[in-house]
């Protein structure tokens, strides 16, 4: 009886301590301003949720977790996710798509707290001439080599030499809003062609259709392009934005896309999405500024003349392409030919991956269309399947 007396009054000890560690947690939480939001999916989809977490305008994301429980299975699982994808998703007023088995159902926790310079989620501060990650940056280096792309392009060659120097760090501004409206959107759920200038440019061998059987990053259908290698044309299976617009030195643009590729490692020296400066064929003048594909599986941002890498500016060092997923890139310009005075932001999937304050235009010439789906593709990645939906514009 004693021995019992004593377990249960050992056992009621560590539940005290339990429930009085539990309230301090709990008052220290509230001290800070700390609270626990709980977000339901605003919509299901069979294998992704879709949540548009919000906060008030000084409130800072601290924590975020998905839990999961599978209907069919009963296993339940948490997924933890990037307190700069939530942040970017909720400051927007955006959504989150998470991916889930097709019987999973969950809901979405958010902690927050007052804003507090120590515990800021921006990047690390941004010194003039260099991008977040510390890679190279503009200057020469390429190997100068071309490839018989018919429209004169090329994304061969080495990479860039060292970007501009800075007397110190400056303060990090926070990441930009990404749009909710866009002046340009094109949607391929009823036609190939709806909301595009020109129609699709499509050179035998390539081809392009509508399809719903890869899924879509928006609704149910997306464009499908196929090609057994390159073209002796143009091998540049793209859609285009050319309504007249001119952006120069100072101009503001986002741009977006998304893409499914299947297997990207077989992909290289090709474009995804890109504003370009053209005046005439092979003029030295001719450059573009957008999403590439150097390295086989790899993505990355920079502005480049089309024929030669001489004088290219890297925003963006190589990040893994997502493997056979719908995957989706803003990208947000403050335009300038001068390192320092510009400013590039990538977004992946809500979530800001990368800002450079290299230049972004190779001269003070204007950008002026808008290209996206394979705006150029190396004939030696062979054999292709990329999966495309969603371009978007806004100046």
């Amino acid at each position: 009886m004693a021995r019992r007396s004593r377990k249960l009054t050992a056992l009621a000890g560590t539940v005290v301590a339990i429930l009085l560690i539990g309230a301090a947690t709990q008052s220290a939480a509230a001290e800070r301003g700390e609270t626990t939001r709980t977000f339901k999916p605003v919509k299901k989809k069979p294998r992704a949720l879709v949540f548009a977490p919000r906060t008030s305008p000084h409130a800072v994301v601290r924590k975020a977790r998905v839990r999961l429980r599978n209907r069919r299975t009963g296993v339940r699982r948490i997924r933890r996710l990037g307190v700069r994808r939530v942040t970017s998703a909720a400051t927007s007023r955006s959504v989150l798509k998470i991916r889930k088995a097709p019987k999973a159902n969950g809901r979405l926790k958010i902690e927050v707290g007052v804003e507090d310079p120590a515990d800021a989620t921006e990047p690390d501060p941004v010194e003039p001439g260099s991008d977040t990650d510390g890679t190279a940056g503009s200057g020469g280096g390429g190997d100068g080599s071309t490839d018989p792309g018919g429209d004169g392009s090329s994304d061969e060659g080495g990479t860039g030499g060292s970007g501009g120097d800075s007397s110190g760090p400056s303060p990090s501004p926070s990441p930009s809003p990404i749009p909710t409206t866009w002046r340009r959107f094109a949607s391929f759920e009823d036609r190939l062609n709806s909301g595009i200038d020109y129609g699709w440019r499509v050179d035998s061998p390539f081809e392009v259709t509508r399809t719903s059987e890869a899924g879509a990053s928006d609704g149910s259908h997306a464009v499908k392009i196929r090609t057994a290698g390159g073209s002796n044309g143009c091998s540049c299976p793209r859609m285009t934005f050319d309504d007249g617009f001119s952006l120069g030195p100072g101009s503001s643009v986002w741009i977006s896309g998304s893409w499914r590729i299947p297997n990207p490692s077989r992909l290289a020296w090709s474009r995804l999405m890109n504003l370009g400066h053209f005046v005439q064929s092979e003029s030295t003048k001719n450059y573009y500024t957008g999403l590439v594909v150097r390295s086989g599986g790899q993505m990355s941002v920079s502005t480049r003349q089309y024929n030669t890498d001489a004088g290219m500016s890297t925003l963006m060092s190589d990040r893994p392409i997502p493997v056979n997923r719908w995957f989706r890139v803003d990208l947000h310009l403050k335009l300038s030919p001068t390192d320092g005075q510009a400013l590039t932001e990538v977004y992946l999937d809500g979530e800001l991956i990368a800002r450079s304050t290299r230049r972004n235009m190779m001269h003070s010439g204007p950008l002026h269309f808008f290209n996206a789906g394979l705006p150029y593709f190396w004939p030696e990645s062979g054999d292709m399947t990329v999966y495309f939906d969603a371009p978007r514009l806004i100046t």
